[in-house]
């Protein structure tokens, strides 16, 4: 697995087992800024990755090594 997958490949091989990528809302004013972060969620909404101690706190990097061990 190459460590340097771009996003929309990670996407696509999330979607091949029924995962998506979800990607940190854009900036508005009424929502608290953490910057860009990742959250990987399964057909029915659960959260699988990206949610520990706030939304969307996994990196891109932390996406990529979870997509390897599918």
């Amino acid at each position: 697995m190459r460590a340097d997958m771009s996003e929309s490949t990670i996407r696509r091989r999330l979607a091949k087992v029924g995962f998506r990528l979800q990607k940190t809302p854009a900036h508005h004013w009424t929502r608290a800024e953490f910057g860009t972060g990742y959250e990987v969620v399964d057909e029915g909404d659960m959260l699988i990755l990206g949610c520990s101690q706030r939304p969307y706190d996994a990196t891109l990097e932390d996406v990529r090594t979870f997509v390897a061990g599918l």
